[in-house]
């Protein structure tokens, strides 16, 4: 179910051992046509998401953090972690990791990139969100979402500045003082 395929399945290798038996098979089964929703479900499964957005909480114009919801259908209510990667080309700009307790149902969940780290990185979106996993209170992987979710095109420079940041070119030069 976590890979999301639907129709027949192999079964590729079969090895047994034991009590006198020790023989191993390839191409062991074609199974029937089945969907991925046929079989049990986990605890908490991500079912979608959305490109998101950045979100700017102190009306000055620049990003605090970029905001993508993602639905979570959940069978039994329970603490949670989620983990993501905001990336561009495979480099990781910023990570989200967030701990809560989801309760039964399709409740959405906000991921937060931080504007001042996606600054930081001196890259302009668009973006991709990866690596989308969900975890059980006890770090017991229950779904890693297979799909890349892209945001939409957006300034590295859109984002919340430090205090203080280095901008343009820099020279050094020499003072004699005596």
């Amino acid at each position: 179910r976590e890979a999301r395929f639907n129709g027949r399945y192999n079964l590729f290798s079969l090895y047994l051992f034991g009590a006198g038996i020790d023989e191993d098979k390839e191409y062991v089964y074609n199974t029937s046509s089945y969907t991925n929703t046929q079989f049990e479900d986990m605890d908490a499964v991500i079912i979608g998401a959305l490109p998101g957005e950045g979100v700017d909480i102190n009306s000055n114009s620049l990003y605090d953090y970029y905001s993508v919801p993602v639905a979570v259908s959940v069978k039994n209510t329970g603490n949670y972690t989620i983990l993501a990667e905001l990336q561009k080309n495979g480099y990781t700009i910023s990570s989200f990791a967030n701990t809560t307790r989801l309760v039964s149902g399709i409740p959405v969940v906000n991921l937060i990139f931080d504007g001042l780290e996606i600054r930081s990185k001196n890259i302009d979106g668009p973006y991709t969100i990866t690596g989308i996993k969900v975890f059980d209170n006890l770090s017991n992987q229950l779904d890693n979402y297979p799909f890349k979710i892209n945001t939409t095109s957006i300034l590295h420079t859109q984002f919340e500045a430090p205090v203080v940041e280095f901008t343009g070119e820099f020279r050094d030069y020499g003072v004699d003082t005596d």
